[in-house]
């Protein structure tokens, strides 16, 4: 894939969630956060990573008042996709694993402890399921080789 498209996608699916989240007043499909889930599992550049690092947070700012507070599950998930690439031959299910830990993280732990934002039960599986299938869909694209 180009470099230029990767940056396009970013800033794209940047756009679409800051506007999605602006007309529906809160989170419903993290498409940016799916997006880099994916991405850890690719040969790509160290920069577009903290490009889209920047994006995440930066959207979060946006959206939530806070910025950088994403960096407390999104640093410990590029690890964590690191060491998963070592251990595991077949890499398909890698970026949905990601995506659980992240959301989690997200939805279950950092809004309603530090943020204060609670969310039905039945709303936060839905989120759940909408972006597990987002980033099935996302690793549809991209090709998972051997590094």
């Amino acid at each position: 894939m180009s470099k230029k498209w990767l940056y396009a996608c970013a800033f794209s699916l940047c756009t679409i969630d800051i506007i999605s989240a602006s007309l529906a007043h809160h989170y419903i499909i993290y498409s940016l956060l799916c997006f880099y889930a994916c991405a850890l599992f690719q040969t790509i550049n160290k920069k577009f990573l903290v490009f889209m690092l920047c994006l995440i947070c930066l959207q979060q700012f946006l959206v939530l008042g806070n910025f950088g507070i994403a960096l407390i599950y999104l640093l410990p998930a590029a690890g964590l996709a690191y060491k998963l690439q070592n251990l595991f031959y077949s890499k398909w299910f890698l970026p949905l694993i990601i995506i659980t830990f992240c959301l989690t993280a997200q939805l279950l732990i950092i809004n309603p402890l530090i943020l204060g934002i609670f969310d039905k039960t039945t709303y936060t599986i839905g989120k759940f399921f909408a972006n597990i299938l987002l980033t099935g869909l996302f690793s549809l694209k991209f090709k998972f080789t051997e590094s």
